[in-house]
């Protein structure tokens, strides 16, 4: 099972293996927070920040965002989450 949260949400048991999907670690927060740290299923930091501060439209960035992933990246998290609660952050 695949779940999302915040990553400044609290842990809870229901979360099973809390996985941090960025490229960059938050500002602010400490290791006890997250189980994994898996930077191939996060945008590029060139990707935000057409985004965040060129104003990219939502639309192109989820096509390049797409492009960017590697497909087995997302084929080892879907088998994973078949097994176990993956919680992405």
């Amino acid at each position: 099972m695949l779940r999302t949260k915040r990553i400044y949400e609290p842990k809870e048991p229901s979360d099973g293996v809390r996985m941090l999907i960025m490229r960059m670690w938050p500002r602010g927060v400490k290791k006890e927070r997250i189980d994994e740290w898996n930077r191939d299923l996060a945008p590029s930091k060139a990707l935000v920040m057409a985004f965040k501060k060129e104003g990219l439209p939502w639309d192109e960035y989820v096509e390049r965002f797409w492009a960017e992933i590697r497909p087995e990246a997302i084929a080892s998290l879907r088998a994973r989450a078949k097994r176990e609660t993956i919680t992405l952050l």
